[in-house]
């Protein structure tokens, strides 16, 4: 059975959401989950090609980076995600992040140069700024923090996706941890009277593990990525006594 579609969206959200034309023709939530996926093939490949960018970028500042690259969402992952929504279930043009990957840096320091090349070069890669939020200075409640942006690809019918960038520490940890608690959290029954409880307990546990790990160097997340997930890597260690360059996919 097919769900039904909403493309209805709060006003305050219009700007970084999905184009309402994208889904003219979907008579079904299933179908418009099909449509941002087919379209976020290519504007994958635009956002590889825009961190190669900045990996380069990096590399003549002397800044050791990483990359991660998941590829596009899966449709079960999207449409899972469209269905909850936030408040209002099924609003497709909620689902911003069909196309998505993280870059990684070390320290502070690598992190505001990316931030950087981002707004200073997203429109010559065709993407559009849609949306950005730094929660390093103001975490989310369970302590995790990032830099969130979301481009429209303008060359690609404006589909908007996402770019995380993030601390190694950060990374490592919500791979090994944050986001294991943070999926048991989701799913918790509402109306139980210790999801509360358990819910409160368990971002103690990860705001803790999130602040010791930003604090954190050199703990071989760069190194190790490939360990922590099954998604495709790209990294260039970038120092004196290293200046082979090695690229991986897998």
């Amino acid at each position: 059975m097919s769900t039904p579609i909403n493309v209805t969206v709060n006003s305050r959200f219009e700007s970084s959401t999905q184009p309402a034309s994208l889904f003219t023709n979907a008579k079904s939530l299933e179908e418009g989950v099909t449509r941002l996926l087919e379209l976020a093939a290519s504007s994958q490949k635009k956002l590889v090609r825009f961190m190669d960018g900045m990996v380069a970028d990096l590399k003549s500042k002397n800044i050791n980076s990483s990359y991660y690259d998941p590829g596009i969402k899966s449709f079960d992952s999207a449409l899972r995600k469209a269905k909850k929504g936030y408040g209002t279930p099924n609003q497709i043009r909620l689902l911003t992040d069909p196309y998505r990957a993280s870059m990684i840096v070390e320290d502070k320091e690598g992190i505001q140069l990316v931030s950087d090349f981002i707004r200073n070069n997203a429109e010559s890669f065709g993407f559009r700024i849609v949306y950005d939020r730094d929660t390093f200075g103001s975490p989310w409640s369970d302590g995790y923090r990032d830099i969130n942006y979301k481009f429209a690809d303008v060359e690609n019918q404006g589909l908007v996706g996402e770019l995380q960038i993030q601390l190694c520490g950060i990374k490592k940890f919500t791979e090994l941890a944050g986001h294991k608690a943070y999926e048991i959290a989701r799913e918790l029954p509402r109306n139980d009277p210790t999801t509360p409880i358990i819910k409160k307990a368990l971002e103690g546990v990860t705001r803790y593990g999130y602040n010791k790990a930003a604090t954190m160097k050199n703990i071989g997340c760069l190194e190790n990525i490939k360990s922590l997930h099954g998604g495709k890597r790209k990294s260039r260690r970038n120092n004196k006594a290293k200046k082979s360059r090695k690229n991986r996919k897998y």
